[in-house]
């Protein structure tokens, strides 16, 4: 139930970035941190090849919980209400997955608030 509560959370927010300013400082680090302890993986990279079927292979640039910087993973394309726009060739992502396998439903664009919050927390 935590993780549908967070998840939702996050697709709420994913689509206006820019309301999350009504959030708290604490509260941005709460969310944060309760993403990257129910995900299974985290991680901000560059789309570096797309197929046809919608699919695309990802360079992690930053691996906040997953696979290291600097490998290559495969996200499957979106299904059914969540056939999300395919990403493009060089378009950078952050990638927050609940399940496998990682699909475009996952993706959220390179300002997502949770990307700062990610990158604050791993400085500590």
């Amino acid at each position: 139930m935590r993780g549908l509560f967070v998840t939702l959370l996050i697709t709420a927010l994913a689509a206006d970035a820019g309301a999350c300013s009504c959030f708290s400082l604490e509260m941005r680090t709460k969310t944060g941190r309760e993403t990257l302890d129910l995900a299974q993986l985290v991680v901000f990279g560059r789309v570096v090849e797309t197929a046809p079927d919608g699919s695309a292979r990802l360079m992690v640039l930053e691996s906040f919980k997953g696979p290291p910087k600097g490998s290559t993973i495969t996200v499957a394309p979106g299904a059914g209400p969540c056939a999300a726009q395919p990403p493009m060739p060089d378009q950078e992502v952050l990638l927050i997955a609940f399940h496998e396998p990682v699909t475009t439903c996952e993706k959220y664009d390179k300002d997502h608030f949770l990307l700062e919050v990610f990158r604050t927390n791993a400085g500590r």
